[in-house]
């Protein structure tokens, strides 16, 4: 049987993604927001569920949040827009209108993750916001969190994020993302999403290196 050697960069890359998904155990009291990353409407209950549980009183995380954030961004490229998610998230237990927060989007008619994440920081610098978790569906949140960390590091290192992966939903049921031009089943776009994130660290370079967000984690817990 062959021996399989890990080398350095991979091996951090996994640390990193177990950071990344018990990072709720070290939520502070409470947060200025809780973000919700824009989804297909496929994949929308992920981010929905934990929503719904991070705005009870009493929540399974055991701290407070401020508002519950959502992109006000352009419809068309599979996430449904604020207007319709917000009259879908009225709809769960325990959230009010008062609690859901239009985040301001000026990315123009291009949506994607980076985009999105670049305005939720730009938003968060100028409300002054020193705390925020970050949500979105299972398969896409570690890319999600690494490109909202990388951001903030180039433009508003001060603030805290945190992680909170959405709820699990059906592996093998077959769903659309990325603007709804991609289709499969959900643990097949896991895949995706990681060869995602390797093209992204060694092709375009846009998101900043994995050491520096396992870095920004011991910087932010102090």
């Amino acid at each position: 049987m062959a021996e399989y050697e890990l080398n350095d960069e991979a091996i951090e890359l996994i640390v990193l993604i177990h950071r990344i998904f018990s990072d709720s155990s070290e939520l502070p009291y409470g947060v200025d927001v809780a973000y919700l990353v824009g989804e297909t409407e496929d994949n929308q209950d992920s981010v929905f569920l934990t929503g719904m549980n991070l705005m009870k009183s009493k929540n399974p995380f055991g701290f407070s949040v401020g508002w519950l954030g959502i992109s006000n961004g352009p419809t068309g490229h599979g996430y449904p827009g604020f207007t319709a998610w917000k009259k879908e998230l009225l709809q769960y237990s325990g959230i009010e209108d008062r609690m859901i927060l239009s985040i301001p989007y000026h990315g123009g008619e291009q949506f994607n993750t980076y985009t999105e994440a670049k305005e939720f920081i730009r938003n968060a610098k100028e409300r002054r916001w020193t705390s925020a978790c970050i949500t979105a569906a299972l398969f896409h949140h570690v890319r999600a969190f690494i490109t909202f960390v990388s951001i903030a590091l180039v433009e508003y290192p001060e603030i805290s994020l945190y992680s909170v992966p959405g709820a699990v939903l059906e592996w093998g049921e077959f769903v659309r993302h990325s603007q709804g031009l991609q289709m499969g089943m959900r643990i097949d776009i896991l895949r995706d999403e990681m060869k995602k994130l390797y093209r992204y660290y060694h092709e375009t370079k846009s998101l900043v290196p994995v050491r520096e967000i396992l870095a920004y984690f011991e910087r932010r817990d102090r």
